[in-house]
């Protein structure tokens, strides 16, 4: 589905939530400006001015994903003149321990994403990407942007992506995180562990597999030691994502702990 089919949908997704139908003359009537104005922008012609656009964003209930999709298809516009007033806060806010959480909640899906960029297993179009992360298809445009400005991906049309060759060279940046946080976002995904192993679905129990190992270590070789763990949690994935039919999601923690300080 091309960009700017997804972006009207959005517009007449919003006016079915705000106005309880999704024509879009109601939005005209409401904006104060003609309905050919929106025909010309569903058509393809992108020419909303910035007061229109404006207007749009005001009427209507849209995420910052939603409205970055909205922009990228209005030519005339610099998105960055919106950026200020519109998609971002005026002021930073204080960000405090659940923000942390989010960001880095945030983080981990980038790196997801990027992983499910090296499958070959389908084509990696918005709405394909979109299915297998389980995320909207704003949300996932939006993220996929982030990795296009890190320089994971590129965008070869208006809707498909490939994986850049060099990517492994490039580290997607995480903020400084309180110890606080991490504490809790790792409690977060032992829990999760916890409430599977006690599942009473035994399906899932039948798929699980737990095993740990205790050894002696060189802690100058801990460095090297994650970037294996890295590459398994690559080499997993692509093992496990290869296939025509994919109809399950499995989560793999791992916990390199150290017992002693000896």
């Amino acid at each position: 589905m091309p960009l700017q089919d997804i972006a009207w949908k959005i517009i007449e997704d919003s006016c079915k939530r705000k106005f309880g139908t999704s024509s879009t003359r109601r939005l005209s009537r409401e904006a104060g400006f003609s309905h050919s104005t929106l025909n010309l922008f569903k058509n393809g012609h992108r020419n909303l001015s910035e007061s229109t656009v404006k207007r749009l964003f005001e009427l209507l209930d849209l995420t910052g994903s939603e409205k970055n999709i909205i922009l990228d298809c209005v030519g005339n516009i610099q998105k960055e003149k919106f950026k200020p007033s519109i998609i971002e806060e005026k002021e930073p806010k204080k960000i405090d321990e659940s923000e942390e959480v989010k960001t880095l909640l945030d983080d981990n899906k980038l790196v997801v994403l990027k992983e499910l960029m090296h499958l070959n297993t389908f084509e990696k179009t918005l709405e394909s990407i979109s299915e297998k992360i389980g995320l909207d298809m704003a949300t996932t445009y939006d993220m996929l942007c982030k990795l296009e400005k890190l320089g994971f991906v590129v965008k070869k049309t208006d809707s498909l992506w490939e994986l850049v060759d060099d990517s492994e060279h490039v580290q997607i940046p995480t903020p400084p995180m309180s110890l606080k946080t991490i504490r809790t976002f790792h409690q977060a995904n032992l829990t999760d562990a916890i409430g599977e192993l006690y599942s009473g679905d035994n399906e899932k129990y039948k798929s699980r597999y737990i095993t740990s190992i205790t050894f002696p270590a060189d802690l100058e070789k801990l460095p090297m030691a994650k970037e294996l763990v890295d590459k398994f949690k690559k080499d997993l994935s692509n093992l496990m994502g290869t296939s025509e039919s994919l109809d399950n999601v499995f989560q793999l923690n791992i916990a390199l702990i150290p017992k002693t300080n000896n």
